[in-house]
């Protein structure tokens, strides 16, 4: 039999008879030095996208405030706003004569609705002038205020007076350019008493 000098593979079936050879003791295990760190892995594929939140439901509408108030009813601007105001004026009217002193109108179609006669440049009260106004000279024509009118009203210059209309201004259109103021009773004495005339009305041409 041959002698078996090494170690033998565990399970080794050793023929009867067989000479063992004494080893001796198995030498450490050695250590080695450590391996290289291995790579880190690649991150992981993205999760799935979570659900879309669903859309908010719009609140309801809110109420209708209140109708505001009804305006004014409209003005026929044809008639009433460029054509209605001052037809005429004689500023410094004399009241020492009788003679004519001529008014012109702004329209040769118009509707007298009002004369002023305010500023007298003296006090009217204790001379008592009076007249009228026509639509022609020395008196003729239509009367648009009656010769019986009188001023004495007027004391200062801050004092006016709406003249009284004739039958004819309140029911016919003027169709003349030019009206007359004439007094009947004039003031005589000086200085010169003068006051301001404005005619007002409607124009229709």
């Amino acid at each position: 039999m041959g002698a078996y000098p090494n170690n033998v593979d565990a399970g080794t079936v050793i023929p009867s008879g067989a000479k063992l050879t004494p080893t001796g003791p198995e030498g450490p295990i050695g250590v080695g030095p450590p391996g290289p760190t291995g790579p880190i892995g690649a991150d992981g594929a993205p999760g799935p996208a979570g659900p879309q939140g669903v859309p908010g439901v719009a609140g309801p509408a809110g109420a209708v405030g209140p109708a505001g108030p009804t305006g004014p009813a409209g003005v026929p601007t044809a008639i009433y706003l460029p054509r209605r105001g001052m037809l005429g004026s004689l500023i410094g009217a004399v009241f020492n004569t009788n003679a004519d002193q001529p008014i012109a109108l702004s329209s040769s179609r118009c509707r007298i609705t009002d004369i002023i006669v305010e500023s007298p440049s003296m006090d009217f009260s204790t001379i008592a002038p009076s007249g009228g106004i026509y639509t022609g000279p020395l008196k003729t024509g239509n009367v648009i205020v009656g010769a019986a009118q009188t001023y004495n009203t007027l004391v200062t210059v801050v004092d006016w007076k709406a003249l009284t209309l004739d039958a004819y201004p309140l029911a016919a259109v003027v169709v003349v350019p030019i009206i007359y103021f004439s007094l009947s009773v004039s003031i005589a004495a000086p200085p010169i008493p003068t006051a301001n005339i404005w005619v007002f009305g409607d124009k229709y041409d």
